[in-house]
């Protein structure tokens, strides 16, 4: 999977300006006089830097009247939802094996669907007029990839042995025959999860419809009478059930005139990623600590904007006109939080010891104290005066009221235990998702245990279309790899001993092999909360029912016989009059060329080594890889602990693919990794060995205490964007290793980006936000060194 990024990322932070954020002319036709009759002018990482790790990107779509097509292609790293803003389309994807159906849709403006990330989907023009389109996609470089190339074309090869007990065939495989082989790896799939589509709570998959991705009216205007001025109408899962585990939403947002404000708010688990359609905006948000510094600028029709995930920001309307926005949010429920609550206003308090050792304070309070204490109070009425209150579903809408969510629904005991592996393949996977840890859902990520017999236990081939996985093995010795996406397909691969680490991006093929005489165990996480498995040559020409011929023809430049022929292979056997009523205009499609399908094939090169500059075609297994997370890291500091993490900056192949790894050791008596916040990054945590006490706390209203004491083979979720912390509280070592669903998770103090920006945020924005008078902000900025002048 080559991983594309820009030598501009390498720059300083603190010289990170709003241009490293900005990006202007999406409002601007484009030319689609081309063979396809589309054009895709993508807002992601390669034109906006500031989007470097941050899980979303934006694109207008343009498409020529009578057949634009953006033709059948997966983004491998991406969820897509789109919205209509002029025409008429036909869309459709497919779902994942063993059912491969296909969901369609004709859409008119204001209308939005969503393409869950890693299925075949298409959009298609049946109008007689352009149309445009804008699509919000859950990653800051979704990719395109052909996956049938991938199996059985890669160079070099993967071996013969592993594709034979994979597909359960003759070791001897011709490429001629390779879309039998791929009828047989649907077959022989030892893992074979359905998508959930809206989530397994509600209704069987099966019965998902097109319905169930869609939604209509988002060209209305929404009143904003309001004491702030505005109104968001926000499309999550709620609106569109099939959302759910996807990653992503989308919002537009509605400004009175002279003043109209979304107020300053932050999104634990959400980066937004906003284009304004109408009027002039001023918007900003603030860093991390240590700096505080406030990125802001002022926004025009066409104009597109970042605000990172966890950040506060806000948008200000200056015009004497309404304005309207949308925005794309890296989430499925973004939620708002006041993160001073949680930290001092929990309920159960978290252990004044724990606070005192976190922040270095006598845990009686002293004179020097109470000056602290007053801005905690003025964070209070931030609480009480912010407009948008959204609670925290920590474990889904679907099962219960968050008010009864408890340690439980974060928690899983027992991934010490070996598990069974004499079936035909010679493993066992344990996989920790929303089914087992309820309080997953929505948090963008999993954990598994993988258990390998000896001599040539395999975790045989597969993608899983939501979620990049990263592996760590415990015990054994595995060979690994996996193959990149088009047009090099090449492979990459390593033999793994304890300690050692290896990355699987989203939506690739990969396997592990037992090479020893011994079993073989390895823990893995992935980016998803639903990872899922697929066979992609199945949903191509297997669909049921069946993608419409034009559409296919067009798209891989070949004669509609050879469709028809490749869909009765694969089961999805054409009946033209399925496509009658639909009216496809005549002579869209044209008598293919010899070389046409590779003339037509899309080159998308990605980055895997995430080392900013280097060539792509250089990329090697090392770049993927790393070793002696097995060994005991010394915590005689003040906090008594010590965390390994291993990044983008330790495995360079991590860049963009949303998941890291740490290990984490800690001292006897107390060891402590301190309350924080991982603004880009939920975290599902393993104990290795020793006594936890782990906890976190849930945002406003509530500002919950979560806590459970866990023990060797516990599981514990810390949901993005929480105050949260663990305790050792044994009178030996503890380890644990911990899964984050970012390459960069980070660390924010909100209470200083609040009043201590640098320059400060506008006290007009302050004071209409918080309801405050001028001279209480002044004061709090002058506690927090971001005094207005």
């Amino acid at each position: 999977m080559i991983l594309r990024m820009l030598c501009v990322i390498c720059k300083d932070p603190k010289l990170a300006t709003a241009k490293d954020f900005f990006f202007s002319g999406l409002d601007i036709a484009r030319n689609t006089s081309n063979p396809l009759g589309s054009v895709v002018t993508p807002a992601n990482v390669a034109q906006i830097p500031g989007l470097n790790t941050l899980g979303i990107s934006l694109a207008r779509v343009d498409y020529a009247p009578y057949g634009g097509l953006n033709p059948p292609h997966t983004h491998p790293r991406a969820t897509e939802i789109l919205t209509v803003l002029e025409g008429t389309l036909y869309v459709g994807f497919v779902t994942s094996n063993p059912d491969n159906r296909l969901i369609t849709k004709v859409l008119n403006p204001g209308d939005v669907f969503v393409f869950p990330v890693g299925l075949i989907h298409f959009q298609f023009n049946v109008g007689k007029t352009k149309a445009v389109a804008i699509a919000a996609l859950s990653s800051q470089n979704p990719g395109v990839i052909t996956i049938a190339n991938a199996v059985f074309g890669s160079t070099p090869p993967i071996r013969s042995d592993v594709l034979a007990k994979a597909f359960q065939s003759s070791s001897t495989m011709k490429f001629a025959h390779f879309l039998v082989a791929l009828v047989v790896l649907a077959l022989a799939s030892s893992i074979a999860t359905a998508v959930f589509v809206n989530g397994k709570f509600c209704m069987d998959p099966k019965l998902a419809t097109a319905k169930d991705f869609s939604f209509s009216g988002l060209n209305t205007p929404r009143y904003t009478g309001n004491k702030v001025g505005s109104n968001v109408t926000l499309l999550n899962v709620d609106q569109i059930p099939g959302l759910n585990t996807l990653g992503i939403s989308l919002a537009r947002i509605d400004y009175a005139p002279n003043g109209g404000l979304n107020p300053p708010h932050t999104h634990p688990r959400g980066t937004e990623i906003l284009v304004v359609v109408e009027g002039t905006l001023y918007v900003g948000f603030v860093t991390s600590n240590p700096d505080n510094r406030f990125i802001n600028k002022v926004l025009y029709p066409g104009d597109v904007f970042v605000f990172p995930v966890g950040l506060i920001h806000f948008q200000l309307n200056i015009a004497k006109n309404p304005a309207v926005a949308f925005a794309g949010l890296s989430s499925q429920n973004p939620g708002t939080i006041t993160i001073a609550n949680a930290v001092f206003g929990s309920d159960p308090p978290i252990s004044p010891d724990v606070l005192a050792k976190a922040f270095q304070l006598d845990s009686k309070i002293s004179s020097s104290t109470m000056k602290f204490a007053h801005f905690l109070v003025a964070l209070v009425v931030l609480a009480l005066a912010s407009s948008i209150a959204t609670a925290v579903f920590v474990n889904g809408k679907f099962c219960m009221d968050p008010k009864l969510a408890t340690a439980k629904d974060f928690s899983f005991s027992g991934l010490n235990t070996p598990r069974y592996t004499g079936n035909k393949v010679g493993s066992n996977v344990t996989l920790l998702n929303v089914d087992q840890i309820p309080g997953l859902n929505t948090l963008g990520i999993s954990l598994a245990r993988i258990d390998y017999a000896p001599n040539g236990g395999l975790n045989p081939p597969h993608t899983h279309p939501r979620g990049t996985e990263i592996l760590v093995v415990v015990e054994g010795t595995l060979y690994v790899g996996f193959v990149t996406s088009n047009p090099d397909n090449r492979f990459i691969n390593k033999v793994l001993y304890p300690g050692d680490v290896f990355v699987f991006p989203v939506g690739l093929i990969h396997f592990q092999l037992n090479i020893a005489k011994n079993p073989a165990v390895a823990f893995a996480g992935l980016s998803s909360q639903n990872p899922g498995t697929i066979t992609i040559a199945n949903a191509v020409f297997g669909s049921d029912p069946p993608i419409s011929p034009d559409v296919l023809a067009k798209a891989f430049q070949l004669d509609s016989k050879i469709v028809s022929y490749l869909q009765k292979q694969f089961g999805g056997n054409n009946n033209n009059e399925l496509w009658t009523e639909l009216e496809f205009p005549c002579g869209i499609v044209k008598s293919p060329k010899k070389n046409s399908f590779e003339d037509m094939t899309i080159v998308e090169y990605v980055f895997v080594n995430g080392k900013f500059c280097k060539d792509p075609n250089l990329a090697v297994a090392n770049d993927f890889f790393f070793s002696g997370l097995n060994i005991r890291r010394n915590t005689g500091n003040q906090v008594g602990s010590n965390v390994t993490l291993l990044n983008v900056d330790q495995i360079p192949g991590l860049n963009t693919l949303g998941i890291s790894l740490v290990r984490i050791d800690y001292a006897p008596n107390g060891g402590l990794n301190p309350p924080h916040v991982h603004p880009r990054a939920t975290e599902i945590l393993l104990v290795l060995e020793g006594t936890l006490s782990v906890g976190f706390v849930t945002s406003n209203p509530d500002n919950r205490l979560i806590a459970k004491v866990l023990n060797p083979g516990d599981v514990f979720v810390f949901p993005l964007g929480l105050i949260h912390f663990q305790l050792n509280v044994a009178k030996s070592n503890a380890v644990a290793v911990a899964a984050l669903s970012s390459q960069n998770p980070g660390v924010i103090t909100i209470a200083n980006a609040v009043f201590g920006s640098d320059p400060p945020i506008t006290l007009d924005v302050l004071t209409k936000a918080f309801q405050l008078g001028k001279n209480e902000v002044k004061n709090l900025q002058k506690q927090f060194g971001g005094a207005n002048k």
